[in-house]
């Protein structure tokens, strides 16, 4: 039975929404050769890294054959929009699996990172002019097992005006409309994407591998958040707090309104003992990041872990405002519920869990950890 502390939070890139918008950046960076040095560096150091933007020549044969090289910019954009969102063919969004664009293209499944890999790809091998434009400043949500992930954007943007177009793999509609996007160049993007790999490794438990890809990536790409994040999280999961908290504290100098830092400093410097400094993060936490999810639940594990039941358990309700469907703070709602002797909330947060995922192991472990939910 696991009901340890958490382990921070998590920023990939795979939520989408806007299906088209204007671009706000008014600076256009454009494609340049250094995401192939990136990863030309990254190999020399021995990390096993490929580049994910690497065309198959019959991906190139098939968009040589439905889309015709002549024709004006815009219209080979439409095409080329068609061709991987036609219904025959389809293109599946799959929250958190970033694949390189061969895979994604033969698949035809992936998050807004693969797409937006293989859009540019194919794009330009139609001579295109695009370029990845990335939001970072707007958060989605998301869950994997145990993790609770926040999420940033990447799109397609085409054309050097603030008002031209954003290509975007988009389903659904969240407060992304209100997100401004920035251009930024193949390497960042790249970039973006070893990022999320880093992530799987440090959901699947391989904090270490995860910590020399992180580390490397700050290093070259220190203009990016997630970046600095991820390695904060890398070294909470290896109980190095002292180097989590060193890394917590110069990305909040360069980006002080990064939200998820927040929370990851604040659990490093419990894990310290440092409680002044946690205290301090809180305060200046509370007018930036108070009302957010990840935040409001990580205040709520550590009220949990305090023994403060009745008040981790109003905690995690206001987590859960927001993200009714959530397996993950409904179990530890059912926890923190039945620890405070409040049996008849329990059952209810412990009912919902059944009726979300009738089949998910939190069930059993929570029935192994309070006998009085056994036969419900």
């Amino acid at each position: 039975m696991r009901v340890g502390r958490w382990r921070g939070v998590v920023v990939g890139l795979g939520l989408v929404a806007l299906a088209a918008a204007g671009c706000q950046s008014t600076k256009i960076i454009p494609p340049d050769l250094a995401a192939k040095e990136l990863v030309a560096e990254a190999r020399e150091r021995g990390l096993r890294l490929e580049d994910p933007m690497q065309l198959s020549p019959d991906m190139e044969h098939d968009v040589d054959v439905a889309i015709d090289h002549r024709g004006e910019p815009r219209e080979r954009l439409h095409k080329l929009i068609r061709h991987l969102n036609d219904r025959q063919i389809g293109f599946e969004h799959v929250h958190g699996v970033s694949l390189p664009v061969q895979r994604a293209y033969h698949e035809r499944r992936g998050d807004c990172m693969s797409y937006a890999m293989l859009f540019v790809a194919l794009s330009r091998h139609l001579g295109l002019d695009t370029h990845f434009v990335h939001a970072s400043e707007v958060l989605a949500f998301y869950e994997n097992g145990d993790t609770l992930y926040a999420s940033s954007h990447i799109a397609v943007g085409f054309g050097k005006n603030p008002d031209d177009i954003v290509v975007d793999f988009a389903n659904e509609y969240d407060d992304w409309h209100l997100a401004s996007y920035r251009a930024i160049d193949d390497a960042a993007a790249v970039a973006l994407y070893f990022n999320n790999l880093a992530a799987y490794e440090l959901n699947d438990g391989h904090a270490a591998e995860a910590e020399k890809v992180l580390s490397f990536l700050v290093e070259k790409r220190p203009n990016l958040e997630e970046l600095h994040n991820n390695l904060i999280v890398a070294y909470l999961r290896q109980k190095r707090g002292q180097e989590a908290l060193g890394v917590a504290n110069k990305a909040i100098s360069l980006f002080p309104n990064y939200k998820p830092f927040y929370t990851n400093a604040i659990l490093a410097a419990y894990d310290l003992g440092k409680l002044d400094l946690a205290h301090h993060y809180e305060a200046r936490a509370q007018a930036i990041v108070a009302n957010d999810p990840l935040y409001v639940f990580a205040q709520a594990l550590e009220l949990y872990r305090d023994a403060q039941y009745t008040r981790a358990a109003e905690e995690f309700e206001r987590a859960l405002s927001g993200r009714k469907d959530s397996i993950v703070i409904n179990a530890w709602l059912v926890r923190a519920y039945l620890s405070a002797g409040n049996r008849q909330e329990g059952i209810q947060a412990f009912a919902r869990i059944q009726k979300l995922a009738p089949e998910d192991r939190r069930l059993k472990e929570l029935t192994g950890q309070f006998p009085e939910l056994r036969g419900l």
